[in-house]
């Protein structure tokens, strides 16, 4: 905002909002620049902002404004993995499959989640590796190796990915041997 009479006007600033530099008294031609911040787990698409400004009780006015809010980059700091779980279901019937499900479920940044890939890799055998990938937000991945891994040792890589790659913070490494003891890992 700026003064753009020939004398001293007090303006004030409100918002549903936190508001910084929201007051002011303005000398003709001075202006006045306000922040508003705005939380990341719900930002709004658009703000509603108040303005009063008077001038020695000569004048007084009263504007209101919406303008857009723009929260790019608010998202991408909470996208995370809300809960993982890998379950050893292995069993000796039927060859000896080793048998593993991961079950996970995603909170925040719908718009810039890419997927949820997991690695099993059989340590022990030439470090063979199977990778299933799901864009899903909630979802299952089950894996089921040849006959006699039963006893084999595995490492269960789980790697979440957004727009601009890997989520790095969200990395979970399981090391497990098939055994069919349940549940391994979970979080929370």
């Amino acid at each position: 905002m700026t003064n753009n009479l020939d004398r001293p006007l007090s303006v004030s600033v409100s918002a549903a909002a936190a508001l910084s530099n929201d007051q002011a008294t303005l000398a003709p031609g001075e202006s006045l620049s306000t922040t508003v911040t705005v939380s990341c787990e719900s930002p709004p698409s658009q703000l509603q902002l108040t303005v009063t400004a008077s001038a020695s009780g000569q004048f007084s006015a009263v504007a209101t404004r919406s303008p857009l809010v723009v929260a790019s980059g608010c998202q991408d700091a909470i996208l995370g993995l809300g809960s993982v779980e890998v379950v050893d279901r292995s069993t000796t019937a039927k060859g000896a499959k080793a048998e593993y499900t991961v079950n996970y479920s995603l909170e925040g940044g719908t718009g810039l989640f890419e997927n949820v890939t997991v690695e099993l890799k059989n340590i022990g055998r030439q470090n063979r590796v199977e990778t299933k990938s799901s864009s899903a937000r909630n979802d299952t991945l089950e894996f089921t190796t040849g006959g006699q891994r039963f006893g084999d040792s595995f490492e269960i890589t789980i790697r979440l990915f957004n727009d601009t790659g890997e989520v790095v913070s969200e990395l979970i490494v399981v090391t497990d041997t098939a055994d069919g003891s349940g549940t391994v890992y979970r979080d929370p």
